[in-house]
């Protein structure tokens, strides 16, 4: 039965004074009209729960999205009875819900309701449930029915796409520069000229050489080696209100990196410490990236250091690192260990500091005269240093080094 409404109290309160004052006066017409209003608030506290049965409700959503995009949602529902359904409403709760009323609902018919929403947050979404509601016909009882409804959406990071990053400067220790060691390959930089050989292509042949020598003679070129780019997410206690946070930013950061090197050809690896232990993602395709960066919370506790010490041995020497982490005093204590463990592998490092003060002021966020002193100390053991801050743009804050 349905949850009766002010509206249901006083009529029957009406009709209860009524039926006492034609008591009283013993007028039949009066009895009449206080048994029609009760009638009203029985038949109004019946009915509405009828309605909102045998109603089966779908939702389709797009498998994936973007933050900042829009999605198309449709809800679909199918009167499962004979009899038609008015006066419905319903609140769909799904990525925070939508509101639309269903003035008819034929017997046995099927009616798809759409509307669209904006993407505000990442995140996996999934069964979220819709509540159905009428007060048809009288307005005096309330019947809701709440409906699970399964559906599954990815709402992937925002990401920037830029137009370089110093991934193929990578070295095989942190003194050495990437291209002091020149050795042969399949790259397009000439490396020097050799004799023909059986299988060497003849858009090779340097034919001026073999003119002159009078042996067929051939161009090498230098090997370019598709140095592979991690990517360390701290996943500490993160500042600013959501969705708007140093933890959103630096998953941000990650895609645009890793969508990056994935279009020039470097492959990668991620890394973050969660509740479920150090995760750790090799040579992901972009779309099971963008998955994986989707679910990240920041809930992590160990910090960059305990996670390069029980990752350090995937770490490839002449690769590059980028360690991504809010200016907090617990990363002061932390980063410095990690980039000397990747260092000590032979691999390259890259910071990017999400500056933590420039979101809120909160416990641990380094005042900015800190944060400045503390990121040229990083600096100064070679490592290049680039600093994200709140209002500003992905892709602006990773065109150019803030410190080198």
């Amino acid at each position: 039965m349905a949850r009766p409404t002010k509206k249901a109290f006083a009529l029957a309160g009406s009709a209860l004074l009524i039926f006492l004052v034609g008591s009283n006066i013993q007028s039949g017409w009066l009895y009449v009209l206080g048994a029609s209003m009760a009638g009203v608030v029985v038949a109004g506290l019946i009915i509405p729960s009828q309605i909102t049965r045998k109603i089966e409700v779908r939702r389709k959503v797009p498998s994936a999205g973007r933050v900042g995009d829009r999605a198309e949602v449709t809800i679909e529902f199918q009167n499962l009875s004979s009899g038609s359904k008015s006066g419905i409403t319903g609140n769909d709760l799904f990525m925070g819900g939508e509101r639309f009323v269903i003035e008819n609902l034929a017997g046995g018919s099927t009616l798809e309701v759409p509307y669209s929403i904006e993407l505000t947050r990442r995140g996996i979404y999934e069964d979220a449930p819709l509540v159905l509601e009428t007060r048809f016909p009288f307005g005096v009882g309330i019947a809701r029915r709440r409906v699970d409804v399964v559906s599954r959406m990815i709402v992937h990071p925002r990401w920037a796409a830029l137009n370089g990053f110093p991934l193929l400067e990578a070295a095989s220790s942190p003194n050495e520069p990437f291209h002091d060691r020149r050795r042969r390959g399949a790259g397009f930089e000439f490396f020097g000229i050799r004799e023909h050989r059986a299988g060497d292509s003849l858009r090779h042949v340097h034919w001026r050489s073999s003119a002159r020598t009078g042996r067929l003679l051939v161009r090498e070129y230098e090997d370019q080696p598709a140095s592979r780019m991690g990517v360390w997410i701290d996943s500490g206690p993160t500042v600013g209100k959501e969705p708007h946070t140093a933890f959103e930013d630096a998953v941000s950061c990650a895609a645009s990196l890793v969508n990056y090197a994935l279009d020039v050809g470097h492959p990668a690896q991620l890394f973050c410490d969660t509740k479920r232990g150090t995760e750790h993602l090799f040579e992901p395709g972009r779309n099971d990236m963008l998955d994986w960066l989707a679910g990240l919370e920041a809930d992590g506790s160990r910090g960059l250091s305990r996670t390069a010490e029980e990752m350090i041995g995937e770490v490839q020497g002449r690769s590059t690192h980028v360690l991504i982490f809010p200016t907090t005093q617990r990363c002061v204590e932390e980063v410095p260990a990690a980039i000397g463990m990747i260092q000590g592998a032979s691999a390259r490092v890259i910071v990017v500091a999400v500056s933590a003060s420039s979101y809120a002021k909160a416990p641990g966020a380094l005042p900015e005269d800190q944060e400045e002193k503390f990121l040229a100390r990083i600096a100064s053991n070679r490592v290049i240093v680039y600093r994200v801050s709140n209002g500003r743009e992905i892709g602006e804050c990773l065109a150019d080094p803030y410190l080198s």
